[in-house]
């Protein structure tokens, strides 16, 4: 049987890593693919936006992204550390001149914090 550890993300809930699937402290998590330390993805938000800062834009929205992807499967869609992250990539969206993109995606966004129970 896989060792189950625990992580906490930055909100301060307890993250199961390993085992078999299921759901642990309301975060689901795909037991597919390794499950990244909350560290390792507030430093992958800080590279993102670094490049984003230095106007690296395809580095930037690679990154962000990604990103994203891991925290919405290791969280949930309206988790605060998800909505930051694609409010990130709005900004560095908007930074690069992509407006229509970044008001469609901020417009996304806004929807989903609003049919959150």
């Amino acid at each position: 049987m896989p060792v189950r550890s625990r992580s906490t993300c930055s909100c301060g809930e307890q993250v199961r890593q390993g085992g078999p699937g299921g759901a642990d402290g309301g975060h689901e998590v795909d037991r597919e693919r390794p499950v990244p330390v909350p560290h390792t993805l507030a430093i992958r938000s800080s590279l993102a936006t670094l490049a984003a800062r230095a106007g690296r834009h395809d580095e930037a929205q690679s990154r962000f992204s990604s990103l994203i992807e891991d925290r919405t499967r290791l969280l949930e869609p309206e988790h605060p550390d998800v909505i930051r992250s694609r409010l990130d990539r709005v900004q560095a969206l908007a930074d690069a001149g992509y407006t229509q993109q970044a008001r469609i995606e901020g417009l996304s966004i806004l929807h989903t914090r609003r049919t959150r129970p």
